[in-house]
């Protein structure tokens, strides 16, 4: 942690404000070739990060003299941004405004020259030099150009190189750490996927952060919902990509069943920065990814099963009853008794409500669950229980005391199986939440952005197990022709790091499951100051 502090704050002293747009991207690709290597000093990620620094202070804060509204500017920036828009009428709209300081009348005629060459010209093709974007500065009496990357977002975007999972505090400027430690991976020569948590968050960032990582010559796409094929695939060709895990997942299916090569989009998995972390590398870990096929007749659930299955239900909740009651009466076994209730019925509102009222995080209880519950040891925290349910909730299992139960009461395998799925519907699915009943249906909804998937059923008789649990007819499941989970894809990757507000609680889980390190980064002790890199940086408005 200290050296990477150390690093955010050389990068501070490197001086690249002095170079030009141009030579600015020189800068960062020399400092970033080879900066990520294990035998490269950290000066050359310091260097690398300064270059970003400043592009981000240049496209993000100055270039507002330019692309915001005129009413948003203060101070003589607003004054100069006047009279080069009256500049740029005809002559004899000209209205004669009264002639200020050199230095206002340099920045009226620099932003004249910007704006005209932005009427015609792509943001990515101006190029500045270090002189204009002084001169800028020199006239911003009142600030509001000023757009400054934090430390703490430097620090963290230096341990985001370091394949780490970044702890900052929620309005700390994750998403502009994030995409700060992209370019550099980028300019380094790797390829690199920003996962949010939905499309809207994509698009917003890739429309805020692409001006800067466009100046720095690094190729900028966006993947969301909607998109052909065509389009994915170029989007899927820049060198930093804004997308979700789900486009990713689904677009990583439809390839591995492509009929020809040129059906495929190609992503490239090489660099992961996943933002909220804990929750799509661990609350999401084990969330179905499913491209189905033709359907098939899938064998009916009997009514014998769903009486089983509904009686193990019943005996498993007794039991859970018990062990709420012992919460007040066996205080020594409190941590105990709180991970065998999450294993016996998951994490359920009432479970939640007991945690909130005991002052305890959820992330303890889980902790705990896999610290009592060693599977070395018999996994004690089982016995007397039927089934066991896994934190998240997505895998239900039978215990051994369960499997006794179920045998001594069906005729063989393939009923003991149909028996699990009745249970995985009734404990594990909830409708509002995992599905939806569509005209005597039911349609699957996603996980990741509570999106309807109108195509995709579950397989292994899981599904019919739904239908049976609704009261609804006998329908055809479709034949899964490649699935995948969110863990599975994410090892695909050969570099995962990420950031989110609750890592620590976590840091066991992302050890043992992705073998990566944890670290917190701390908030900023003054308060937040206008023109620092949080709060405003995704509200740019533009003009051309």
């Amino acid at each position: 942690m200290s050296q990477a502090v150390e690093v955010a704050r050389r990068s501070r002293e490197r001086g690249s404000e002095s170079l030009s747009d141009t030579d600015l991207e020189a800068f960062l690709h020399y400092s970033a070739a080879g900066s990520l290597s294990e035998e490269c000093t950290d000066s050359r990620i310091a260097d690398a990060l300064a270059a970003v620094d400043t592009a981000v202070r240049r496209r993000v804060g100055i270039w507002r003299a330019a692309t915001w509204l005129p009413g948003d500017l203060n101070g003589k920036i607003k004054c100069a941004r006047a009279r080069a828009e009256d500049a740029l009428l005809p002559p004899r709209a000209w209205t004669g405004r009264q002639r200020s300081q050199s230095n206002e009348d340099a920045a009226c005629l620099a932003l004249t020259e910007l704006i005209s060459k932005l009427r015609t010209q792509h943001p990515t093709e101006v190029r500045l030099t270090a002189d204009f974007y002084k001169l800028l500065e020199s006239v911003d009496d009142a600030g509001c150009l000023r757009f400054t990357p934090t430390e703490q977002q430097l620090t963290a975007a230096t341990l985001l190189l370091r394949d780490f999972i970044v702890e900052m505090d929620a309005g700390e400027g994750k998403t502009l750490a994030s995409v700060m430690a992209a370019a550099v991976f980028a300019a380094s020569g790797r390829s690199v996927h920003i996962l949010t948590a939905n499309d809207y968050l994509a698009t917003r960032d890739c429309d805020a952060l692409a001006p800067v990582l466009e100046s720095l010559g690094l190729t900028v796409g966006l993947v969301i919902d909607g998109m052909d094929r065509q389009d994915r695939e170029i989007q899927y060709a820049a060198q930093i990509v804004f997308t979700t895990a789900r486009e990713v997942g689904f677009d990583y299916l439809r390839d591995s069943v492509a009929e020809s090569f040129d059906r495929r989009v190609n992503p490239t998995f090489d660099v992961a920065i996943v933002d909220e972390a804990d929750h799509l590398l661990i609350d999401q870990a084990r969330t179905p990814l499913i491209i189905s096929g033709d359907r098939i007749p899938e064998p009916v659930l009997g009514p014998d099963l769903e009486a089983l299955a509904i009686e193990l239900i019943e005996k498993q909740s007794v039991s859970i009853d018990a062990l709420y009651q012992n919460l007040a009466l066996e205080a020594k076994a409190l941590s105990q008794n709180l991970a065998k209730i999450l294993l016996a019925g998951g994490l359920t509102p009432r479970l939640e409500s007991e945690l909130d009222r005991q002052g305890i995080s959820t992330r303890q209880v889980f902790s705990d669950l896999w610290r009592l519950n060693d599977e070395d040891e018999g996994s004690p925290l089982e016995r007397d229980l039927l089934f066991a349910i896994d934190p998240d909730r997505s895998t239900l299992r039978l215990t051994e005391q369960g499997w006794e139960e179920v045998y001594g009461r069906v005729d063989g395998p393939v009923s003991a199986f149909g028996t699990i799925q009745a249970l995985r519907a009734r404990v594990l699915h909830d409708a509002g939440t995992d599905y939806v009943l569509d005209q005597g249906d039911i349609t699957l909804v996603d996980r990741l952005d509570g999106r309807p998937m109108f195509s995709h059923r579950y397989m292994h008789g899981l599904h019919e197990a739904l239908e049976s649990k609704e009261g609804l007819g006998r329908h055809n499941r479709a034949d899964a022709k490649a699935r995948t989970s969110i863990r599975a894809l994410m090892s695909n990757y050969k570099t995962v790091a990420g950031l989110t507000g609750t890592a620590m609680e976590a840091a066991d889980t992302f050890a043992r499951e992705y073998g990566i390190q944890t670290v917190r980064v701390p908030a900023e002790s003054e308060s937040p100051q206008d023109g620092h890199g949080r709060g405003g940086l995704l509200r740019p408005r533009r003009t051309h």
